[in-house]
């Protein structure tokens, strides 16, 4: 099976976002919290994302953040209280990620993301797990291979990628890669290798034989 890669959806976005590269590249440079969803939305499948922090600020004030959300949670507000989201952040004030959920905040044992980084997303919606990690580590020993050490285990409803950013200087961008170009880190096994609409692999189908 293959997936048709998602891109952030246009129509789903905070107003002050822009976007570029095919829609798969996100610019945030006002200092309020700004959100977008995904064009795709799933809520079964077993997926593999990787999300590039080309440029995140220094200090509290400046936010880049990728992780899952339902559609209804807002584009206008940080949704740590949210219990619809499911949240990595770059926490560049601190020594490490962070991970946050339904209003309460968790550490990762992975260093602060910085501009250039790419950051891996796992996510078993049969299941009801999702991994974070960082640079080719997956955060506290967890091995999604496995199923094993997720950050969370009680993702529900249909989920789409959000993107959540608070800019200032310098501005907040993040790329993701759904399955659109090669991935810099190995597909967990028994993952699909992007986000996006799933359907038969075209170059085993016998007309492609002829």
């Amino acid at each position: 099976m293959s997936v048709t890669p998602t891109t952030w959806n246009s129509a789903d976005k905070h107003a002050s976002l822009v976007l570029s590269n095919g829609d798969k590249t996100v610019t945030c440079s006002v200092g309020e919290f700004e959100n977008l969803r995904s064009v795709f939305g799933a809520s079964t499948g077993a997926f593999y994302v990787e999300a590039t922090f080309d440029q995140v600020g220094a200090g509290i004030e400046n936010v880049s953040s990728i992780g899952l959300a339902t559609s209804g949670v807002a584009l206008n507000a940080q949704p740590y209280a949210s219990a619809e989201a499911w949240i990595l952040q770059d926490e560049n004030s601190g020594a490490v990620c962070i991970k946050y959920h339904n209003s309460v905040i968790g550490n990762l044992d992975l260093p602060a993301i910085v501009s250039g980084n790419i950051a891996m997303l796992a996510f078993n919606l049969d299941a009801h797990k999702l991994w974070f990690g960082r640079q080719g580590t997956w955060a506290d020993g967890g091995n999604s291979s496995a199923g094993t050490g997720a950050q969370y285990t009680n993702l529900s409803g249909t989920l789409y990628l959000l993107g959540c950013f608070r800019g200032q200087t310098p501005d907040a961008i993040l790329t993701i890669n759904c399955g659109a170009s090669a991935f810099a880190y190995s597909v967990p096994t028994g993952f699909q290798a992007g986000f996006g609409e799933i359907g038969p692999d075209r170059r085993r189908h016998p007309i492609f034989w002829l």
